[in-house]
């Protein structure tokens, strides 16, 4: 169910802001990402698949907030590189927000997200990076993918 709820919560980003993952320049992919059903499919997939691996370490003491803390600083590294103002605005404010959780959480977990939060965290990081990339052609979509490694 909850599976099924993130692919809907994806379709509904971008039925309200009419952006998707386009071509991605590597010739596996790009047979996928060349039609616009293909590129919204792989969209959802690609977006719910992230909230549900923030979701899967959320209850390691510590591990998805100091991950998501990493890729939101280095979206913002990004934005800021770019002059993208709101997306480092908003990398920033996540940025810290986790922080403020981190420290009373590491190292004994006394706090987690939960459902609620980590797919959250994971919606709102992923569209970030789904924006830079449609904003700036520049950034290729591999240095998105090797953030999120």
């Amino acid at each position: 169910m909850r599976l099924i709820l993130s692919f809907i919560s994806a379709l509904c980003a971008i039925a309200i802001i009419r952006v998707w993952i386009g071509p991605l320049g590597s010739p596996y992919l790009n047979w996928i990402t060349s039609t616009l059903l293909g590129a919204i499919v792989f969209t959802v997939l690609i977006s719910g698949g992230v909230a549900h691996a923030t979701n899967l370490i959320d209850g390691l003491n510590g591990l998805a907030m100091g991950v998501c803390m990493l890729i939101a600083a280095r979206l913002a590294f990004l934005a800021n590189a770019l002059g993208e103002t709101v997306i480092l605005n908003i990398s920033i404010l996540l940025m810290c927000s986790i922080m403020g959780l981190f420290v009373f959480n590491f190292p004994f977990g006394k706090i987690f997200r939960r459902d609620a939060g980590a797919y959250t965290l994971g919606h709102v990081l992923i569209w970030l990076s789904i924006l830079l990339v449609a904003r700036n052609p520049e950034i290729s979509p591999d240095a998105i993918l090797l953030i999120f490694f």
